[in-house]
């Protein structure tokens, strides 16, 4: 072969040589430049020589600024020694790599200071008598924050009271937490591997293959509840929620369930059901009426309720104000106590009112009303008792104690006090006699004649205490102003009668009631309020009676003996009898104000 030929074909393979080289060069630059992990190599000085786009990115800064740069430079400044410790050993073993992970997780340092999680792999090459190392970097900072969410729910889900189950689309159970082992009583080693159906009864597992295809469908299935069995085979009772498992692609692989014991529960609403139960007997055959009140409205009644107010159903009554029921004049008040019910609220207040039945008629109810939390607020619960006989039977008495009290004023103003007149005048032509004779038992005589008029005094009085009001037209106010005129002398205080213009209350029993009322509360004003002043008025307005008993004193005392107490309610019995409201409150200036208020009779009633 010639000369010039040989070079030729050495000139030829030099080309193509070159073009191969150059074809893998450029193939291992399109590599690097498009891998996702970060790529550097470094001389045996640590200066940076290659830095791809993904370190770019990775470090935040570009590679014309981190050529020629130590490497030293990205990681953070604790770490540095032992990292050029490090790569020196590695120079040294003669091993050209480690793979990822091989190293642990080390830490990276970006451009702007922040420290990151990474993995790397490192290789080294010797080229032209000079090692040269590359490190391939992977920032692990999302796999760590995902690792340790998972690590937050495996722990959730260990710890957690509920019982936590998953399982395949075949229903062999993959997961079984401690709970589930606390419910169940089998272990996880004994239960994963195993269908679902082994924990249901064998009539309710036709019930696992109808929700299986409920979460094939990407249903979730919620506070189902049904029962299943424990390793010793006694039943539990549980509550369901189980949904489906999705792979990365939305492909549904498997369900979770959530499994509660309900088993307490079940007992204590069973419970809970016989005990309503009771209760709702009870109150049914109760022979009292009783009623809750919602804002005042009815929202439920016992049988006997709907007898008191004369209703045949439920519906003439539910939903209607309480105080659709209630007379006029009584109104205002029952509203005023049942507000103070609901301020109390633990005290349940004894109250006399007048109802008005369906059919018109006019009741006397003892009403019991107290508040209950109910639906998220309160309630108040109300129990009537129809005491229309026992007023009755109160008047009877009354009345009767108004016709012995006459009998006895009589007997004392016709006997007694005739009888201790005679005597007077006795001993009064006895003191003539003696004093003419000079005799020194004229003075005794003239004692016994003062004594006597005493007693006729007193005797008067009584005689006319038993019976206070006469059948004239002043005969009220004038026992009023008797009755204010004793109180000042006996108890020396200050009391005054207020009449703004006549009243004629020519009813004799309303006068003698109404009498009965203004005396008693005289008496509490000065025994249980300690006043100095009080002030009985009356006066007519609307058609209507007012009587009020004013004073200043302490108040009345919410525990009163049980002879006030007993005054009290002769006061309410002689309200109720003549028809009157009465009402008893504090004054803001200090004291009580006792009003009864009553119609006006429009004409005499025979006794």
């Amino acid at each position: 072969m010639s000369r010039p030929k040989a070079l030729a074909e050495v000139s030829s393979g030099a080309r193509e040589t070159e073009g191969a080289l150059a074809g893998t060069t450029a193939r291992l630059n399109g590599i690097i430049s498009s891998a996702m992990d970060a790529i550097i190599s470094t001389d045996s000085r640590r200066r940076i020589l290659l830095f791809n786009p993904a370190a770019e990115q990775m470090f935040g800064v570009s590679a014309r600024q981190a050529l020629g740069q130590r490497i030293d430079r990205f990681i953070p400044k604790r770490f540095r020694a032992a990292h050029s410790r490090h790569m020196d050993n590695f120079g040294k073993t003669g091993v050209s790599s480690r793979r990822m992970g091989a190293l642990g997780i080390l830490s990276g340092l970006r451009a702007n200071g922040q420290e990151f999680p990474v993995e790397a792999s490192i290789s080294q090459v010797e080229v032209s008598g000079e090692k040269l190392f590359t490190v391939i970097l992977r920032d692990v900072t999302q796999r760590d924050q995902a690792d340790a969410e998972r690590a937050k729910l495996a722990a959730i889900v260990e710890s957690s009271q509920d019982a936590i189950i998953s399982r395949n689309l075949d229903g062999v159970i993959t997961s079984w937490n401690a709970g589930a082992e606390k419910l169940f009583g089998c272990s996880a080693e004994e239960m994963i591997g195993q269908p679902i159906l082994r924990l249901i009864p064998a009539g309710r597992q036709p019930e696992e293959a109808t929700i299986l295809e409920r979460l094939r469908r990407g249903e979730r299935v919620e506070q189902y509840e049904t029962a299943c069995l424990a390793k010793d085979r006694r039943p539990v009772a549980v509550s369901f929620s189980i949904s489906s498992v999705r792979d990365a692609t939305g492909a549904i692989i498997g369900t979770s369930t959530i499994a509660r014991d309900i088993t307490e529960r079940k007992r204590a609403v069973a419970a809970l059901r016989e005990s309503e139960e009771r209760y709702r007997r009870l109150v049914e055959v109760s022979p009292e009426g009783i009623f809750i009140l919602r804002n005042h409205r009815l929202a439920f009644a016992n049988r006997a309720g709907l007898r008191l107010f004369r209703a045949t159903c439920p519906d003439q009554v539910i939903g209607k104000s309480l105080f659709t029921f209630v007379l006029p004049d009584y109104r205002a008040l029952m509203r005023r106590r049942l507000r103070q019910v609901l301020e109390l609220g633990r005290t349940a207040l004894i109250l006399e009112e007048k109802i008005v039945r369906l059919d018109g008629t006019v009741c006397d109810v003892e009403m019991a009303a107290s508040p209950f939390p109910d639906q998220g607020g309160v309630s108040i619960q109300v129990v009537m008792h129809d005491i229309g006989e026992t007023k009755l039977l109160e008047r009877g008495i009354l009345r009767a104690i108004e016709q012995e009290q006459k009998r006895l004023g009589r007997d004392l103003h016709d006997g007694l006090c005739q009888w201790l007149t005679a005597a007077k005048f006795k001993a009064t032509l006895l003191e003539h006699k003696l004093v003419r004779k000079s005799l020194a038992e004229a003075s005794d005589a003239r004692a016994l004649e003062g004594q006597l008029n005493k007693a006729i005094e007193q005797a008067h009085g009584l005689a006319h205490g038993l019976n206070p009001v006469k059948l004239v037209a002043r005969g009220l106010m004038a026992a009023l102003e008797e009755l204010a005129a004793g109180v000042e002398s006996a108890f020396q205080l200050r009391c005054v009668c207020h009449f703004p213009q006549p009243v004629p209350v020519r009813d004799h029993i309303m006068a003698n009631h109404l009498y009965r009322i203004a005396q008693e509360a005289t008496q509490n004003a000065v025994q249980h309020g300690k006043a100095k002043n009080i002030r009985i008025g009356l006066k007519e307005r609307g058609g209507c009676i007012v009587l009020t008993v004013t004073d200043d004193g302490v108040g009345f005392p919410r525990k009163v003996k049980r002879k006030a107490g007993m005054g009290l309610q002769n006061m309410q019995a002689r309200a109720a009898i003549v028809g009157a409201v009465l009402e008893i409150r504090p004054r803001k200036q200090g004291g009580t104000l006792v009003t009864c208020r009553l119609e006006a009779p429009e004409e005499e009633s025979k006794e």
